[in-house]
């Protein structure tokens, strides 16, 4: 299971990977047996199976460590030394890199998970890139923290941390609506502006 984590996935995996050669070294010793004794070896097509899977099952936890990984070293970005696009570049690459998994791992709940945390990255950053809108108010993202229902200071502290935190990729429609209002807001108050230089002026 996916929410195991990988730690745990691994210690299971050289447990179940022991016991598997320790059976195929027993298979090896009665196929002997069965020759010296003239009968037909055994196929122990089974044995075979088991370690093609645990091999295809590590390949997944790799991917799945390399991606939890990369994703853990983002959250310590600072929100003004946030780079959308190049975050996005090698988001895309990871996804193309799940993408390559051999397909008889594509039922697996590993590999769900996999694919889940790639495509929530995908769908997070373009909304962090509209975050950084200037129209963005406090009370924008005082509206923010009601809708994902997390707190949150945007102070010189304030990361990437708290916006994978904020699981934005849930309300991709309501942040966006944030933004298009502070859009909005923002450019009503610039005619409200420029009404009022014109009024004193006159």
């Amino acid at each position: 299971k996916w929410e195991v984590g990988n730690d745990v996935a691994y210690e299971e995996l050289e447990t179940q990977l022991a016991c598997t050669l320790e059976i195929g070294t027993q298979a090896e010793d009665l196929n002997s047996a069965q020759v010296l004794f003239e009968l037909v070896p055994g196929d122990y097509r089974e044995i075979r199976d088991s370690k093609l899977e645990m091999k295809l099952l590590k390949n997944c936890w790799d991917m799945a460590t390399l991606i939890l990984n990369t994703f853990k070293g983002w959250r310590s970005i600072l929100w003004n030394d946030i780079d959308t696009e190049m975050l996005m570049n090698e988001s895309k690459l990871l996804k193309d890199a799940v993408r390559k998994i051999d397909k008889k791992v594509r039922i697996w709940d590993v590999f769900k998970g996999i694919e889940d945390e790639v495509s929530a990255m995908i769908l997070t950053l373009p909304l962090i890139d509209m975050l950084k809108q200037p129209s963005m108010r406090k009370r924008h993202w005082r509206e923010l923290q009601v809708i994902t229902g997390k707190s949150f200071e945007m102070d010189s502290n304030f990361s990437m941390e708290n916006l994978m935190e904020a699981k934005l990729d849930a309300y991709v429609e309501d942040v966006e609506g944030v933004v298009i209002k502070s859009a909005k807001e923002l450019v009503i108050e610039k005619n409200v502006t420029k009404i009022k230089e014109t009024w004193e002026k006159m």
